[in-house]
Parts: structure tokens; sequence; C-alpha cells
């Protein structure tokens, strides 16, 4: 069933978290403006109760508060807020009332039964983020030995032929099966895929993760490493599923490491996604 009464009464308050989420690639400040509107907006329709409200000010102090520390302490809060992060991702933080939209629909008879939420406290890590690392969703710093090694024409081959082996070997383990459909849902799908789900997880995988990682470690360690915590992240559709996930994470990283743009990692990423949808079973086979 698709909600759209709900999404018609409380949408407003979507619209302008994907608006905060939008304006942080072009003004941070802007964004935070944006996203106060949006949390405002939520308290006022009961989709954040005063527990979430303290929750995402207290997350949110924190990530700011670390920037003005240094040491054991800077460590102790940033250490702090990944925690925060990862409960908020998880859905583990009380307070909030996050949209129910899609129950139990199917893309085809071979898929399994499907659910969607518009979240309100995952999208909040992409705020925490930019309080922890202001420069996330900027260009960074290209790796001339990779770019040396491979053209565009090669880097637009390499991404495409990944894109079809994940279908390949999810295909392969029976987690997909051939399955071409266009939902009348599609649009708020596709919306909610792009600015909310892969817009965080490509800023917290690659942006922060894979980043931090890279200072430290062989550029190509880093992206092994953030792949394979990106494939446990997605644990709850088994062993099979973190395999694919973790092969898809390489890609994301890959696509990261040569362009050094955030921006291209989430479009691979979302291209993806609704390729899933539109011409396999979703989100897996029967």
């Amino acid at each position: 069933m698709f909600y759209l009464e709900q999404l018609q009464h409380s949408g407003i308050i979507w619209l302008l978290l994907a608006a905060a989420i939008i304006s942080a690639f072009y003004h941070s400040k802007l964004s935070f403006a944006v996203l106060s509107l949006s949390l405002l907006m939520a308290f006022w329709l009961e989709h954040i109760s005063i527990i979430g409200g303290i929750i995402i000010c207290a997350g949110l102090a924190v990530a700011k508060l670390q920037a003005l520390t240094q040491g054991i302490l800077k460590l102790v809060l940033q250490t702090a807020v990944v925690l925060w992060m990862i409960a908020l991702a998880a859905h583990l933080l009380p307070g909030f009332s996050n949209l129910h939209v899609l129950e139990q629909v199917l893309t085809g008879e071979n898929s399994i039964p499907f659910s969607l939420y518009l979240n309100l406290d995952k999208p909040l890590i992409l705020f925490a983020l930019l309080l922890l690392i202001p420069d996330i969703l900027k260009q960074q710093a290209l790796h001339k030995p990779l770019l040396n090694i491979i053209n565009k024409k090669q880097f637009m081959a390499i991404i495409t032929l990944t894109i079809l082996s994940v279908y390949a070997i999810a295909y392969g383990f029976g987690l997909l099966k051939f399955e071409a459909s266009v939902p009348t849902w599609l649009w708020v799908f596709a919306l909610n895929n792009l600015i909310i789900t892969c817009v965080v997880e490509e800023a917290f995988f690659r942006g922060f993760i894979q980043t931090k990682l890279s200072n430290k470690l062989n550029p190509v360690l880093a992206i092994v490493i953030t792949s394979c915590l990106f494939g446990i992240a997605h644990f709850a559709g088994g062993l099979a599923y973190v395999l694919v996930a973790t092969i898809a994470g390489v890609l994301y990283g890959f696509t990261y490491l040569y362009t050094g743009r955030l921006s291209a990692a989430i479009a691979v990423h979302f291209i993806l996604n609704i390729g899933h949808l539109l011409l396999f079973t979703y989100p897996m086979a029967k």
C-alpha cells in the first residue's frame, strides 16, 4: 500500500530536509538553516518528540565541540559522535517517528514484499559529518598514479562492467531474478534513495571512513577495509548480500578515489540501486 495521504500531510518535512541536504553541497550554513526549519516542522507535526530533539542537539553539539578540542579529548568526542551516528543509522535512538509511505508493496510476482520509511534520524548523519569534516563534500585530491594508468574511457568501462558484475553475482546467488517494473511509487523511492540513502551512506563510508583510512594507509587498502565495513552494514540480508554489498562498496570507493568527488560515488550508487529496482526483483527474489 502507498500511503499518499500521510505523505501529503507531512511531506513538507522531508521536502525541507531534502533541500537542506542538497544545499549542503553548495552552502553549509544555509543547509543548517534549512535543516532547522525541517526539524521544527517535524516537532510541530509530532514526528520528533522532546527526547528526540534533545538527542539531536546533543549529538550535533558534541560534533561541533570536538572541533575546538585537541588530543585525547578530541578523539573521545569524535568516537562519541560516530557511535551516535551508527545508532541513528540503526534507528536505535528514541524520539523519532519516521514516515511510513510504503507497506508490503510488490514490484512483481517474483519479488518479496517491500516497505519504505522516510527517515528523520539517518539523514542527521550528514550534518554531523559536516561538523566533523567541513570540506567533506568538496573535491578531494586526485590520485595521480591512478589517473596515469586509467583514462576516462577506461574508467567508465570499469564502472559499467562492475555494475553488471554486481548484478550477475547477486543473480548467481539467487538474490535477484529478472523482473522489469515501473511501480507507481518510483518517484518516492528514487528521491528518497538518492537524496537520503545514497548521499548519507557515501558521505559516511567514503567521505569519512575511507578518507580517514587513506590518510593512514595505502588508498587501495583503505577502499578494501571501507568496503568490508559497508558490506557488514548490510548483514540483515544474509552473507551473500554482505558479499554483494562489499563488491559494490569497492566500486563506490574506486569511483571516489579516481574522481575525488563524493557526488560521483553517490551517482554510481544510485544508478546501481535504481537499476536494481527497474530491472530485477526488489529488494530480493522470493
